[in-house]
């Protein structure tokens, strides 16, 4: 009854609570890099345009959907295969 009522408070599964009653330890771990496959041919690129736009004004900068269209149509104009997409 008690863990029901932990579980509410806390937002945890009961679940959890059991475990952290029985003083079981968390076993989380963070990841240590996050890969990103489809990404890796363009990181350099996408890096580059962050990078300077450190330099400019905060209303300036790049927001992901303009990194988005600007990868797309670099990409449309070095293989005109993409094109339809």
């Amino acid at each position: 009854m008690v863990r029901i009522s932990v579980s509410r408070l806390t937002g945890h599964s009961r679940n959890t609570i059991k475990k952290a009653i029985r003083g079981e330890p968390q076993v989380y771990k963070e990841r240590e890099h996050q890969s990103f496959p489809a990404l890796d041919p363009y990181r350099v690129t996408i890096d580059n345009w962050l990078k300077s736009d450190r330099e400019n004004p905060r209303t300036q900068r790049h927001t992901a959907h303009r990194v988005y269209n600007r990868l797309n149509t670099a990409i449309r104009e070095v293989s005109p295969v993409f094109a339809g997409i």
